[in-house]
């Protein structure tokens, strides 16, 4: 083979390869693209869902307002349950009927 042949056949490797590398460099930019997209849809899908959590905890926090004067009227009338039960919690829980 000449010197020329050789030349030649080295160019055409390397543009050979220079078009390899624009094809992956497309592919990872469309992959990019797509990743993107897909991360678009997941951060969509998770701001509707902390949306209808949100609903859900307003929603039982009106349903649980009526027990909260009356949870604080037991524990007026009552002063030491309350300290007993963080003292003890064992033996709260067993007076309670749920014993482990």
């Amino acid at each position: 083979m000449s010197a020329s042949a050789a030349k030649a056949s080295k160019k055409e490797l390397n543009s050979n390869h220079d078009g390899a590398d624009e094809t992956s460099e497309k592919e990872q930019q469309e992959a990019i693209e797509h990743i993107d997209e897909v991360q678009n849809e997941i951060d969509r899908l998770n701001e509707q869902a902390s949306e209808e959590i949100l609903k859900v905890e307003q929603k039982y926090n009106k349903l649980r307002q009526p027990f909260f004067p009356e949870e604080i009227r037991i524990d007026r009338q009552n002063p030491k349950l309350l300290g007993d039960n963080i003292c003890q919690p064992s033996t709260s829980v067993c007076a309670f009927g749920r014993g482990r």
